[in-house]
């Protein structure tokens, strides 16, 4: 192994491309963070950095160097914070955006109630999250339930429908069959939170409609799409986990009887061989009971 201390002048200078911006951050000189490149470099035999006037940029080598060190340094910064929430008592929940908002923050008051005394921490993304480097006690995942490292507990499963507002519903409908969707605004996502996560085109191969759509609005969160979708400016995909609250309030409505069975599910995600905090078994153990007590409201189809 390279030395840690040049591995991390490293690290923070490749993320930053600045030896000035590195030392600021690790409270050191400017010299001294150039020192250690030079001395990493001297022990790879390799160039890391081309060096230009008043800025650094990384060569080839240093890339592949730096994209293993950042996801390494996550990964140890992730487990140095599960640590810290299992000393302080907190339990650290990972979701998506739209998974907490449309789902999980509904329910959270009957968990409050029930338990004062424990402090939730939300670890939020849209990104696509490698779980295994993620800090979480608890984590909310979409996919086909097998990710390297950890164990996962079954929630519940997914239907999706083409959903719009009454308004918009009643500008363009009548809607009958897929095809009627052709020509109309579709709300599609593009950063997704798992590559089972379907698409609109997926959507449509599943009823069974031969047909290719025109018009996309594109949106990088799935909570941005179903605000869309209520201000009337498209049609969603409706998840009936995510939107069952905002059609049971008559913002959007279901304008197909076909739905969509998704490949994957959602679960409840913890790192294998770590035991959870009682905070965290307490909060696990509700969660899978909320989830035993969802009942969707779409329509299988």
């Amino acid at each position: 192994m390279p030395s840690l201390t040049a591995l991390a002048a490293f690290e923070t200078s490749a993320r930053n491309l600045s030896f000035k911006l590195a030392a600021t951050e690790l409270n050191v000189t400017a010299p001294a963070i150039s020192r250690q490149i030079k001395l990493l470099e001297k022990d790879l035999g390799c160039v890391l950095f081309y060096r230009r006037h008043r800025q650094v940029q990384l060569t080839p080598d240093g890339m592949v160097l730096y994209e293993a060190l950042s996801e390494a340094f996550t990964t140890i910064a992730g487990a140095a914070q599960a640590v810290r929430t299992t000393s302080s008592g907190q339990v650290r929940v990972g979701t998506t955006n739209a998974f907490v908002s449309l789902w999980l923050m509904p329910r959270l008051q009957d968990f409050w109630r029930r338990y004062p005394e424990i402090r939730l921490h939300h670890s939020i993304s849209d990104e696509a999250i490698n779980v295994t480097a993620s800090g979480s006690d608890v984590t909310i995942r979409f996919g086909e339930g097998k990710w390297a490292g950890m164990e996962s507990q079954f929630l519940f499963g997914d239907r999706i429908c083409a959903a719009c507002s009454p308004a918009f519903a009643k500008r363009n409908g009548p809607f009958k069959e897929a095809e009627d969707l052709v020509g109309h605004t579709l709300l599609e996502i593009t950063n997704v939170s798992s590559e089972d996560w379907p698409g609109w085109q997926d959507w449509f191969r599943s009823v069974g409609a031969d047909t290719r759509p025109r018009e996309f609005r594109y949106f990088d969160s799935y909570g941005v799409a179903v605000q869309a979708a209520i201000d009337g400016l498209g049609i969603v995909m409706g998840w009936h986990s995510l939107v069952d609250e905002v059609m049971h309030d008559g913002k959007l409505v279901q304008i197909l009887p076909t739905t969509m069975q998704p490949n994957g599910a959602f679960f409840m995600v913890t790192r294998q061989h770590r035991p959870l905090s009682p905070e965290a078994r307490t909060f696990a153990s509700w969660l899978h009971g909320q989830a035993n007590q969802y009942a969707p409201s779409v329509p299988e189809g």
